[in-house]
């Protein structure tokens, strides 16, 4: 479903979009990879309470004046995703995470503490709760950023610049529910205590203009 529906928005999504990973969706679950520098949409949108986690390395080296080194993690929502409620960019070495959001444009800019360093691993998660998106680093409550757009229909996400993901993850605060097969009866166990049968189931602005 999620696919046919980008089938049908594609020629509405806008151009700061990177390229859609093909074949890829994430539903409540880990996706082991690395998606950099591509967009990986979700299996439905993004829910209060739910939250996405990267895990990965940056770069040894990295020239801050180099836009392709800025490290950029962005949510892209609304029904032909041209807005993105949250963009988050670290501009390393430099020590200062750049929060944002898009609509239309890019709006003012809020400034936070670092949250990656050259060379090292990496793990953030950003948890949307309420009217703001917190952001973790190994599970430390670093940055709030407020909502300031819409947040309905939040179904990519996409990061670029110097390092690399592991994996992508999203714990949802309501998953969608599943049912489970019935267990066949064990060998003895059927009508008449003989065996029965298996049956086995096999599922700041404008300067920010450069951001992408």
């Amino acid at each position: 479903m999620g696919f046919f529906l980008l089938f049908l928005l594609f020629p509405f999504v806008n151009s700061l979009l990177r390229p859609i990973a093909p074949g890829v969706s994430i539903l409540c679950n880990r996706l082991t990879g690395n998606y950099h520098g591509v967009t990986v949409m979700f299996g439905r949108p993004l829910e209060n309470g739910d939250s996405i986690t990267w895990n990965g390395t940056i770069a040894a080296y990295a020239n801050s004046a180099n836009v392709p080194d800025n490290l950029k993690w962005t949510l892209w929502g609304t029904p032909s995703l041209n807005e993105a409620p949250f963009h988050m960019r670290q501009d390393v070495p430099k020590q200062t995470t750049i929060w944002n959001n898009f609509v239309g444009k890019w709006q003012y800019e809020l400034y936070g503490p670092a949250l990656f360093q050259l060379g090292q691993p990496y793990q953030v998660t950003v948890k949307m709760v309420g009217n703001a998106f917190q952001a973790y680093t190994n599970g430390v409550l670093m940055y709030s950023f407020p909502i300031r757009s819409s947040v309905a229909g939040i179904m990519a996400a996409d990061f670029v610049g110097a390092g690399t993901t592991n994996w992508i993850e999203i714990q949802c605060a309501n998953p969608p529910f599943t049912t489970r097969s019935p267990r066949p009866p064990r060998p003895g166990h059927g009508h008449g205590g003989h065996g029965g049968k298996h049956h086995h189931n096999s599922g700041s602005s404008s300067d920010e203009s450069c951001e992408h």
